[in-house]
C-alpha cells in the first residue's frame, strides 16, 4: 500500500491542498495585531486599487480547520516512516528531521493563531510551505541538495564577479560621475546598482546612452564590461553548475548501484535459506526461483519459467549462484512474442496488406498534402464577425453576418472530415483499437472534427466569436501532422528520443522552479504586500507608475507568483527594484531582488540548462556508440508499446539516459545492455533447439519497476524487527535486516 500509486496520489494532493490553501487565505498585510482586518481591505472599493488576483478569501476559521487537518496527515505520514525505520534510523536520518522541524513550526504557529491571544500569523511560516514541496518527492530533495552543494563550488566565481562589479562600478563612478547627464554614476552606490543591472542585460542602452550621447568612446568601457562578467563570467557559472550536476549524478549512481547490489546479495540469501537449518546459501534452486518469478510474473506459464531459469544458469548446473541471480532483472523484463495464429488466415492477410498500404509512404505523404490544402482553405475563409442576434437554425445562418461560420466549418470541411473519418476507420482495422504516436492523435482530431461539426449543425451561427475562432484554431491543429515529414531525419529521431528522456528531469526542475517561486513570492507578499497600489504616494514620479505597472505587485499570494514569473523572465528587473526602493528600505530591496536572482535565474535557470545539456549529450553519445556497433539499416521500427519485433539477431537494446529515474553511469548501461543481450540470446537459443519461433525481447526502459514488484513481494512476507542492523533495499535506500530465522525487512521508500 506504501508504494501503490494511489496511496503517492494521495500524498501528493495533501501537500498540493496546503500549498493551494495559501492562495486563498487572506494577505498577512491585510491583518491587524489582533486578527481584524484593515480598513482598506474591509473595504471592497478601496480594495479594489490594490489590483489583487481577485479570488475569494477564506474564512480564517475555514483556513484553520483544513490547515490542522493537513498538518495532522503530515504527522501521520512521518509517523508511519517512523515506524519503518526505527527510532536510531529516523534520527540519523536528515530529511524526516527536517519533516518533523517543519511540521513543529506549522504547529506552533496554528496555535498561535488559535489561541485567545489572536496573534497575527508569523511571517515566516507561509513561506516555508514552499518546503514541503520539496520533502514531497525523492528526486526533489535530491536536486535540491545538489543545489546546496553547488554553492561551495561557486564561491569563487561568485567573488570574482562581485570584485568585478565592485571595481567596474569605482571606475565609472570616477570617471563619469561628472559628466552631464550621468545620473546612473552620480555616487558609488547608484554605479553599484547601474552595473548590476548591466549584470542582468536587461536595460544595457538605458544606462549607456547618457554617456554615450556625450562621449561615443564611452561605449568600450561597457562592452569591455559585458564581455568580461555577463559573457565569460556567466557563461562560466553555466559551466561550474553543469559540472557540479554531473558531479552529483555519478555519485547518486554509483550510490544507488551499490545500494542494489547489496540489496540484490540481501534478497538472494533470503531465498536460498540463509541461516536456516538443512538449506544451502550458495545456491538458489529452481524450485525456489520458480515460485517467486511466478509471482512476480504472473504472465509467463510454467515452461516460459523454466526457459529463464535456463537462460539465468550460465555455467549449466542447474542451480543459481549470487552472479547469476544479478540478472534476474531480465527475466522481469522479459517479452515471448509468437506469431499470430489466432485469427483465420483470411482475415490476417487482409489486415496485413490493409496495414502495408496505411504505412506506405506514399499514402502518407498523399493525406499529409490533403491536410495542408484543408489549411490553405481555411487560411483564405473569411473571417466571421460577431452578431448579437442569434440566428434559428442553418437557414437563417445564410443571412446572417455570421454565415461564413456554416460555410467555412461543415459545407468546406466536411469533405475533409470525412476522409480523415476513412482514415482513422482504416487504421482502426489495420491496427487494431489500441491506436498510440501520431494514430492516435489524428483519431483525436477527427473524434473533435465530429464534436465541431454536431456543434455548428445543432446551434448553427448561434455561438459567439470566441466558440467560432476555437473551432477554427481545433481545424488547424490538424497541421501538427506534418511534422510528420520531419521523422525521415535520423537525427530529428534522435531528438525526439531525447526529449522523451527529458520528461522526468523537467518534472523535476519544475517541481523545483515552483518551490522558488512559492518561496519568494510568500516572503515578497511579506515584504511588500499592499506597497504597490494606486493610490501609493511613494511611487509617484517613478518608472513603475508610468509604464502603469500597479497590476504586477505582491498584494496577495497569486499576484506574486505571477510577478515573479515576470522577474525570472528578467523582464524590465529594474522598474521593479526602483519601485522597491521607493516604498521600502534599500537593505530589505538588495536582500530580496539580489537572493530572488541568485537562486532562481543564477542556479535554478542554469540547473535547468545543465538538464537539457546532459540529457542531449547523453542521447547524442549512445546514438554515436550504436550506428558504430550496428549497421543503421538494420534498425526496424519498434511499436509504439516498447516491445522490440526485430530478430533476436537483430536485436538492439535501448540504453536509458543518465536523466531517468534512477540515474546510471554509461559503463553501467553497458553493463545492463550487454547482460539483457545474453539473457534474450541465451532463450533464443533454447527456443530454436525446441522448434519454436517466438521473438525474444528485454526491455531496460522500466527496470525500477521489476526491483519494487520484487520489494513488495519480499516485504508482504515480513514484519518490521526492532533490532535489525541497517541494510539497504533494492531501490536504493536503507532499511533494517532481520534476524537470521527471519526473512529479510524491506523498508517502504519514497517515490
Amino acid at each position: 500500500l506504501y508504494h501503490s500509486s494511489l496511496w503517492q496520489a494521495f500524498r501528493y494532493l495533501i501537500v498540493g491542498l496546503y500549498v493551494a490553501l495559501a492562495l486563498f487565505e487572506p494577505p498577512g498585510w491585510c491583518l491587524n495585531a489582533d486578527g481584524s482586518m484593515r480598513p482598506e481591505c474591509s473595504d471592497p472599493k478601496n480594495f479594489a486599487g490594490y489590483f489583487t488576483f481577485g479570488l475569494h478569501h477564506v474564512s480564517t476559521t475555514c483556513a484553520m480547520a483544513l490547515e490542522t487537518i493537513c498538518i495532522v496527515l503530515f504527522t501521520s505520514f512521518l509517523i508511519v516512516k517512523l515506524y519503518f525505520m526505527g527510532a536510531v534510523r529516523f534520527v540519523k536520518a536528515r530529511w524526516p528531521l527536517f519533516q518533523a522541524a517543519l511540521l513543529l513550526a506549522a504547529s506552533l504557529d496554528l496555535a498561535a493563531i488559535a489561541s485567545p491571544m489572536l496573534w497575527r500569523r508569523t511571517p515566516f511560516t507561509r513561506p516555508m510551505r514552499a518546503l514541503f514541496i520539496v520533502c514531497s518527492h525523492r528526486k526533489l530533495r535530491d536536486t535540491t541538495a545538489a543545489v546546496l552543494l553547488m554553492l561551495p563550488r561557486l564561491v569563487e566565481l561568485l567573488l570574482l564577479l562581485l570584485a568585478m562589479l565592485l571595481f567596474s562600478a569605482w571606475v565609472a563612478w570616477v570617471i563619469f560621475s561628472h559628466w552631464q547627464g550621468a545620473t546612473s554614476f552620480s555616487s558609488f552606490g547608484t554605479s553599484l546598482y547601474s552595473m548590476c543591472m548591466l549584470l542582468t542585460s536587461t536595460n544595457f542602452p538605458d544606462v549607456a546612452l547618457p554617456t554615450y550621447r556625450a562621449s561615443r568612446l564611452s561605449i568600450f568601457f561597457f562592452i569591455i564590461f559585458q564581455c568580461t562578467c555577463v559573457f565569460i563570467g556567466l557563461n562560466l557559472s553555466l559551466a561550474l553548475v553543469f559540472r557540479s550536476y554531473c558531479a552529483h549524478m555519478r555519485a547518486e549512481a554509483a550510490s544507488l548501484a551499490q545500494n542494489r547490489k547489496h540489496a540484490l546479495r540481501a534478497a538472494f540469501d533470503q531465498l536460498c535459506g540463509s541461516g536456516l537449518p538443512g538449506l544451502s546459501s550458495v545456491t538458489l534452486s529452481f524450485t525456489r526461483f520458480a515460485p517467486l518469478l511466478s509471482c512476480l510474473r504472473p504472465d509467463l506459464p510454467p515452461w516460459q519459467v523454466g526457459l529463464c531459469f535456463e537462460a539465468l544458469d550460465v555455467n549449466r548446473r542447474g542451480m543459481l549462484d549470487f552472479r547469476d541471480f544479478e540478472g534476474i532483472l531480465c527475466a522481469l523484463r522479459v517479452r515471448f512474442e509468437s506469431p499470430p495464429i489466432t485469427d483465420p488466415l483470411h482475415s490476417h492477410r487482409i489486415r496485413m496488406r490493409l496495414r502495408t498500404f496505411m504505412s506506405d509512404w506514399r499514402v502518407t505523404l498523399f493525406l499529409d498534402g490533403l491536410v495542408l490544402l484543408n489549411a490553405l482553405l481555411i487560411a483564405l475563409m473569411p473571417q466571421p464577425s460577431g452578431s448579437s442576434e442569434p440566428s434559428s437554425g442553418l437557414a437563417e445562418a445564410d443571412q446572417s453576418p455570421n454565415s461564413s461560420c456554416r460555410a467555412e466549418l461543415i459545407d468546406a470541411q466536411l469533405p475533409f472530415l470525412l476522409l480523415w473519418w476513412c482514415e482513422t476507420a482504416l487504421k482502426l482495422g489495420a491496427f487494431g483499437f489500441w491506436l498510440v504516436g501520431w494514430s492516435a492523435f489524428d483519431a483525436l482530431l477527427s473524434a473533435a472534427g465530429v464534436a465541431c461539426v454536431s456543434l455548428v449543425a445543432a446551434h448553427g451561427c448561434e455561438l459567439d466569436v470566441a466558440s467560432l475562432q476555437a473551432l477554427r484554431a481545433l481545424m488547424l491543429f490538424r497541421l501538427l501532422r506534418l511534422l510528420r515529414l520531419l521523422a525521415v531525419s535520423a537525427r530529428f529521431r534522435l531528438l525526439l528520443r531525447v526529449l522523451r528522456a527529458m520528461r522526468k528531469p523537467i518534472l523535476t526542475f519544475f517541481g523545483l522552479l515552483l518551490a522558488h517561486l512559492f518561496f519568494w513570492a510568500s516572503v515578497g507578499a511579506e515584504l511588500l504586500g499592499g506597497a504597490w497600489h494606486a493610490n501609493a504616494t511613494c511611487l509617484d514620479g517613478t518608472s513603475y507608475a508610468q509604464l502603469d505597472y500597479f497590476v504586477n505587485n505582491f498584494n496577495d499570494l497569486p499576484s506574486a507568483l505571477i510577478t515573479c514569473w515576470e522577474l525570472v523572465c528578467l523582464n524590465n528587473y529594474e522598474v521593479f527594484m526602483d519601485a522597491g526602493y521607493a516604498c521600502i528600505n534599500a537593505y530589505s530591496t538588495s536582500i530580496f531582488f539580489g537572493g530572488f536572482y541568485m537562486m532562481l535565474v543564477f542556479l535554478v535557470m542554469n540547473l535547468l540548462t545543465s538538464f537539457v545539456l546532459e540529457s542531449v549529450i547523453s542521447g547524442f553519445d549512445s546514438a554515436d556508440a550504436e550506428d558504430h556497433t550496428t549497421n543503421p539499416t538494420q534498425h526496424s521500427a519498434r511499436s509504439s508499446h516498447g516491445a522490440d519485433l526485430r530478430s533476436p539477431q537483430e536485436h538492439m537494446l535501448a540504453r536509458p539516459s543518465h536523466s531517468e529515474a534512477t540515474p546510471r553511469s554509461h559503463y553501467q548501461e553497458e553493463q545492463a545492455a550487454e547482460e539483457a543481450e545474453r539473457f534474450a540470446r541465451a532463450c533464443h537459443e533454447r527456443l530454436r533447439a525446441e522448434g519454436n519461433t517466438s521473438v525474444v525481447s528485454v526491455s531496460l526502459a522500466q527496470q525500477d519497476d521489476g526491483y519494487a514488484a520484487l520489494v513488495r513481494l519480499l516485504a508482504r512476507q515480513t514484519a518490521p524487527a526492532r533490532a535489525a542492523p541497517n541494510t539497504p533495499n533494492l531501490c536504493g535506500h536503507h532499511t533494517r535486516e532481520a534476524s537470521p530465522m527471519a526473512p529479510l525487512v524491506f523498508m517502504p521508500a519514497d517515490p
